[in-house]
């Protein structure tokens, strides 16, 4: 499973993509980390449209807008933003990278390819274009092959860039060759939940649960929500025969969320190993 649909919370974040010389007021174009911070940068940038003289600073302040917008989950709003960025440059990179993203999170995909192709034209050095463009010929297409010829592309340009990395480990089912990416996503961004619990499961598939536990235990140490983790985990604590603890994990992913069919039948699977270990004494 993967939840980075908005490009993740290291490497990718739309925010590390977006330019920083720009010479906007600090209470627009800021490096918002929250809520509260998006909400200013939105107003800040609001403003800064409203008042602007020329065209390229509000081009800017829409740009900035777009990107708050996106991070406040108000997508058509943020759409009409970077669109008004793009009328005013149909080449501005960054306002057809926002585009993208927000298209492809409205399921609307072919514009989202069309916008990141576009991306991808106007700015040829730009790393994270090509990484977004193989997440939707992956994710939207169905197109394992373009999607690895992007995503390569996309590390020749920036190899420190973890989440690319992650990105081309879904493309492969065979265990060891995910695992060789998922290993330097790891070692990239170590602060990842989701590349940790990813190299779990390679590690796992690989027959080397006291490794995967390991790293399921990094990944919700770092997200204790993270409700697919603790249900994996459950099945590497069985593999190691640690059936109590295994319990402890599938009540546990119950209580995170009651109504998921898929937590409640781990648990039942935990009952029926309890029961056999019960009868096994």
């Amino acid at each position: 499973m993967t939840r980075h649909l908005i490009g993740g919370v290291a490497a990718l974040t739309l925010l590390a993509a977006a330019p920083t010389a720009w010479a906007a007021p600090k209470d627009c174009f800021t490096d918002a980390k929250d809520e509260a911070g998006y909400l200013s940068m939105e107003a800040g940038c609001a403003r800064m449209a409203a008042e602007a003289t020329d065209d390229l600073t509000k081009k800017r302040a829409n740009v900035g807008r777009a990107y708050a917008l996106f991070f406040l989950q108000r997508y058509e709003e943020s759409l009409k933003a970077s669109d008004g960025a793009l009328a005013l440059d149909p080449e501005d990179s960054d306002a057809l990278l926002v585009r993208a993203r927000t298209l492809r999170l409205l399921n609307r995909t072919d514009e989202a390819l069309a916008a990141a192709t576009l991306a991808v034209e106007a700015d040829a050095e730009d790393a994270n274009a090509w990484s977004l463009r193989g997440q939707i010929w992956h994710g939207g297409k169905d197109d394992p092959v373009k999607a690895r010829a992007d995503y390569d592309k996309a590390i020749a340009l920036d190899p420190k860039n973890g989440l690319t990395y992650y990105h081309r480990s879904e493309l492969t089912d065979d265990a060891a060759v995910a695992l060789l990416d998922l290993d330097k996503a790891a070692a990239l961004e170590p602060g990842d939940a989701d590349i940790h619990a990813a190299r779990a499961n390679a590690l796992r598939d690989l027959g080397r649960p006291k490794e995967a536990l390991a790293e399921y235990d990094t990944a919700l140490r770092l997200d204790p929500s993270y409700q697919a983790a603790l249900i994996s985990r459950v099945y590497a604590k069985l593999d190691l025969g640690d059936v109590k603890g295994a319990a402890r994990d599938a009540d546990r992913a119950v209580a995170l969320d009651p109504g998921s069919a898929y937590a409640v039948a781990v648990q039942g699977y935990v009952l029926e190993a309890e029961e056999r270990l019960e009868e096994a004494a």
